[in-house]
């Protein structure tokens, strides 16, 4: 459930709402590794409204390491840029560019 959802994300399938259209996709069945209908929208909302800071935290650490295997060599710096936002800057604003 947990390669469905973080999917359905990296795909723009954001709404738990789209995993009832989702459950059905082949494209879908074969990226997680199954050969049937994938979770549905209601037995997702249940996972995550279960998940507490612990379980988070966890999660974090798995796909940090995750990631981090996947070099060759383990980089020496990790950042995170949580700003979704497009905004253009105007001007002479510091961070233009």
């Amino acid at each position: 459930m947990l390669r469905q959802r973080v999917y359905g994300l990296a795909l723009g399938w954001e709404d738990l709402s789209d995993h009832s259209t989702l459950r059905e996709d082949v494209a879908m069945q074969t990226a997680i590794g199954v050969e049937r209908e994938v979770a549905s929208a209601p037995t997702l909302c249940r996972l995550e409204n279960g998940a507490d800071k612990r379980t988070a935290w966890r999660l974090h650490q798995v796909l940090v390491n995750q990631f981090i295997a996947s070099f060759k060599q383990a980089p020496q710096e990790l950042v995170l840029d949580f700003d979704a936002a497009d905004n253009p800057l105007y001007g002479q604003q510091e961070g233009r560019g």
